[in-house]
């Protein structure tokens, strides 16, 4: 192999492997596999480090639900009152993807990959939506969680609010 100004600083063994990288980019069919494998472990990173990055709509966007206020610009929910209700990460990402999807029936599979997208919606039971969505209900108190119907064979619907 020749040297060239961008091997020049790897070692030979480094040398020779970008060289192999290089030319299996060559092939379609590799560089797919390469997305596949690649792409959900950088969504995740770039979701965490930058969560409205890939939804710029909503950074600055407020929803109310009942006398509940979600911000999901801070990602946080206030009560009528103005105080706080502490909801974990996962709790404030399925209360987002079911206030996105207002009005709609989602099944636990949908709101596994809306509130999973990490890839550990693979990797966790269907049951763990109905486990986050008790949590959440209990942390809304009886006016929003009332909107938060279940869909009996389905999942879960938010009603819209006026």
């Amino acid at each position: 192999m020749k040297q060239t100004s961008e091997t020049s600083t790897f070692s030979p063994f480094q040398a020779r492997a970008a060289a192999i990288v290089k030319d299996a980019l060559q092939d379609p069919a590799l560089i797919a596999i390469l997305v596949a494998a690649l792409a959900p472990a950088l969504a995740s990173a770039l979701r965490e480090q930058h969560p409205d990055l890939l939804n710029p709509r909503l950074s600055d966007e407020r929803l109310q639900l009942g006398s509940v206020t979600i911000d999901f610009g801070t990602r946080k929910v206030f009560a009528e009152d103005g105080n706080e209700i502490a909801l974990k990460p996962r709790e404030f990402a399925l209360l987002g993807a079911l206030a996105r999807n207002a009005g709609r029936a989602l099944s636990r599979e949908q709101l596994l990959e809306l509130a999973w997208p990490d890839n550990v919606a693979e990797e966790v039971n269907e049951r763990t939506v109905d486990v986050h969505v008790r949590r959440l209900r209990i942390r809304l108190g009886d006016e929003a969680s009332e909107q938060l119907k279940t869909v009996h064979g389905t999942g879960y619907r938010l009603e819209r609010t006026s």
